[in-house]
């Protein structure tokens, strides 16, 4: 498995540019190419060529959720790619906003790209191959982050329950590696759903926590949940932020590293 962050909103090598949005370039063992969302522009593609991929050679992507920083290069895949399939949840394109203090902003995706034929939309629970599935409709008891709360559906009065925010899981050589693109649903509910569909608990999450809103102590709070996750190892980024992310360290140590724009896992 290799997994190399192509979007984020840092980046640790010159030459590549960064972005508030997510996007990872995956490689599994039998050589299948995944595209794990794909940032809010074409920066992805520019980084991608930097760091010796090419996104031409994707087999299949997946959106996590319609939101801009993680489909808003949606068209630009599209364009370089000419045949990979696009999972993408079939909710992915209602109109959600996100409140700012100048009012609503608006956050989805573009609603021109909706019927596009290569989307291939999905429910709950998607099965691509016996190694590959993906799962959404996450509830559960752990709160929703701050930043969460600031999230609202097309009326601009109801909270978003991002029904649409769909996670990745590949099982490789018994590991099990869980990709979220914000964990909107809160990254402890995500964990706990996967455990409920498999009977299993992440060997890796890669993703965003969403705690860039988050004090201290709600950070301090998620961390501590994070640690009783003994076998499981963390790379998060993107709307984690680095300050809270230093708050995690402190706490979940080796086992929680930050994976900026041209970080590389490979085991």
């Amino acid at each position: 498995m290799q997994i190399v962050s192509i979007s984020e909103n840092t980046t640790l090598k010159e030459g590549l540019l960064p972005e508030h949005g997510l996007s990872l370039f995956i490689k599994t063992e039998n050589t299948q190419k995944i595209l794990f969302d794909t940032g809010q522009s074409g920066n992805f593609v520019f980084n991608a060529e930097k760091l010796g991929l090419k996104i031409s050679g994707i087999d299949f992507a997946v959106i996590s959720h319609g939101h801009y920083d993680h489909g808003g290069g949606l068209e630009f895949f599209l364009k370089e790619n000419h045949k990979a399939p696009v999972f993408i949840n079939q909710l992915a394109f209602l109109e959600r906003y996100s409140l700012k203090t100048t009012g609503f902003k608006f956050i989805g995706l573009n609603p021109h790209l909706k019927d596009n034929p290569r989307f291939i939309k999905c429910g709950d629970l998607r099965k691509i191959s016996d190694e590959i599935f993906l799962f959404s409709n996450v509830s559960g008891s752990f709160p929703l982050s701050e930043g969460s709360k600031l999230l609202f559906s097309a009326d601009k009065q109801t909270l978003d329950k991002f029904p649409d925010e769909q996670n990745l899981v590949i099982t490789e050589n018994s590991k099990t590696f869980l990709f979220a693109g914000c964990a909107h649903c809160g990254i402890i509910n995500i964990i706990e759903k996967l455990f409920y569909i498999s009977g299993k608990y992440p060997d890796y999450v890669f993703g965003g926590f969403h705690l860039m809103k988050s004090d201290k102590k709600e950070v301090e709070f998620l961390a501590e949940k994070l640690l009783t996750y003994s076998n499981t190892t963390f790379y998060t980024m993107h709307c984690t932020g680095k300050e809270q992310f230093e708050i995690m360290k402190k706490i979940l140590g080796a086992r929680i590293e930050y994976f900026s724009c041209g970080s590389i896992f490979s085991r």
